[in-house]
């Protein structure tokens, strides 16, 4: 499955100033045409375990919440890209209404 994330977005507690963050937000960003490749069966695996398995479904649960918050999708697509948008804005008091996240690319 890793030769299909192309890029990683990593936003949450682990990515900011909390004390004690209890999870990472991720969005994996696929190769373009895996979801499609995924859910017409063309990769040998189970689209729906492959899905929970990119989208954190099956991480560790640390005080009550999974350890990983994920969303996957093919890059540009619009599950990948309504996470971005979300992922860059803030409501937080004291904070810009916009802010970074880090983008990891893998290829």
């Amino acid at each position: 499955m890793k030769d299909l994330v192309a890029a990683v977005l990593i936003n949450g507690g682990f990515a900011s100033s909390k004390r004690e963050p209890k999870d990472v937000d991720v969005v994996l960003g696929l190769v373009p045409g895996t979801i499609g490749e995924l859910l017409a069966g063309r990769l040998g695996v189970n689209a729906v375990s492959a899905i929970a398995l990119l989208e954190g479904k099956v991480s560790p649960v640390v005080d009550g919440h999974h350890l990983i918050h994920g969303f996957a999708d093919d890059i540009g697509g619009p599950k990948y890209e309504g996470m971005r948008r979300f992922f860059q804005r803030s409501d937080r008091l004291g904070e810009p209404s916009s802010k970074g996240l880090l983008r990891v690319s893998l290829k």
